[in-house]
């Protein structure tokens, strides 16, 4: 199958070793999705591969931790059977960091 990888999502409580929610807006997306702390990275299988110019919004939680942090970049990789896509979407100002993922573009809102 295909998935969406986003690595660098680090500095958060969220505990290592677990799952999390994370919904979408079409029904590509199986969740829960694989959640690695320690290395921030976020793994969400697909049960099919994205269309092209077909655009997927994913929305998920994690806590921030109680310690003070600049924003880090965040990679955003798409692997299937053809290869695999990367972008990195450098930090954004504020609490939160949007990222919309379309077909195998990437484009930074926020």
């Amino acid at each position: 199958g295909s998935y969406i990888v986003l690595n660098g999502l680090t500095g958060s409580q969220q505990p290592g070793g677990s799952t999390l929610s994370v919904t979408a807006n079409g029904p590509e997306l199986l969740s829960p999705a694989r959640w690695n702390a320690t290395e921030g990275i976020l793994n969400i299988s697909l049960a099919q591969d994205l269309a092209q110019s077909r655009e997927l919004v994913l929305s998920f939680g994690v806590v921030n931790g109680m310690a003070s942090q600049l924003g880090p970049d965040v990679t955003v990789r798409v692997d299937n059977w053809r290869g695999n896509v990367s972008a990195t979407v450098p930090a954004a100002p504020g609490n939160a960091q949007i990222l919309l993922l379309a077909g195998f573009g990437f484009t930074a809102c926020g």
